[in-house]
C-alpha cells in the first residue's frame, strides 16, 4: 500500500499527523475512532510513517546544504575581518563610515594565555575526576548472564516499517 492508495480518511490523518501544531494525544483520539481491520489500519499508518521518515530526509538533506552554505559565508566572513584588520593597522586607521557603515578597530578587555601550564600556581588548578559508565561493557556481561549491580537487560519492542 502507497500513501495514493489510502482512503480519504486516512490522508485526513495523513496531514494532522505532519501538522506539528496538533498535540499527539488529539492525532490517538482520532486514529482510536477509525473503524475498520486492525491490518488497514496498521498498513495505512505505515504508509503514513514511510511518507514522514522521506519528509524528514529530505529536510535533514536540505539543512545540511544549507549549514554548510552557512559555514562557508561565516568562513569567508571572518577571512574579510581579519583582511580588513590587518588593513587598518597597516595604515595606522582606527575607524571609518559612511551612510550605511561603520567600521572601527576595538580593543578587547584581555584574554588570559598559558604559555607553561606547570608552571602555574596550584590555585590556578583543579582536578577534575570524570566517572563515565561504560554501557557496552555492561550489556556484554548481561547477555553472558553474569549480575550486575545497579544494571539490568530490558527487551522491548520497536516497529519496523519497509
Amino acid at each position: 500500500m502507497n500513501l495514493f492508495e489510502l482512503t480519504q480518511e486516512f490522508c485526513q490523518i495523513r496531514d494532522l499527523a505532519s501538522d506539528d501544531a496538533i498535540p499527539a494525544a488529539d492525532l490517538q483520539v482520532v486514529l482510536d475512532e477509525i473503524q475498520g481491520q486492525l491490518d488497514r489500519k496498521v498498513l495505512a499508518i505505515g504508509a503514513i510513517v514511510l511518507g514522514l521518515d522521506a519528509e524528514a530526509a529530505a529536510v535533514r538533506e536540505t539543512a545540511t546544504r544549507l549549514a554548510a552554505r552557512a559555514h562557508a559565508l561565516e568562513r569567508r566572513a571572518a577571512w574579510l575581518r581579519g583582511y580588513t584588520i590587518a588593513c587598518m593597522r597597516a595604515g595606522g586607521m582606527r575607524s571609518a563610515k559612511d551612510a550605511q557603515v561603520r567600521v572601527g578597530l576595538r580593543s578587547t578587555a584581555g584574554a588570559v594565555v598559558v604559555e607553561s601550564e606547570a608552571a602555574l600556581p596550584g590555585w590556578a588548578q583543579e582536578t577534575i575526576v570524570t566517572i563515565r559508565t561504560r554501557k557496552a561493557d555492561i550489556l556484554d556481561a548481561l547477555r553472558k548472564g553474569i549480575q550486575v549491580p545497579g544494571a539490568r537487560l530490558e527487551v522491548t519492542d520497536y516497529l519496523e516499517i519497509r
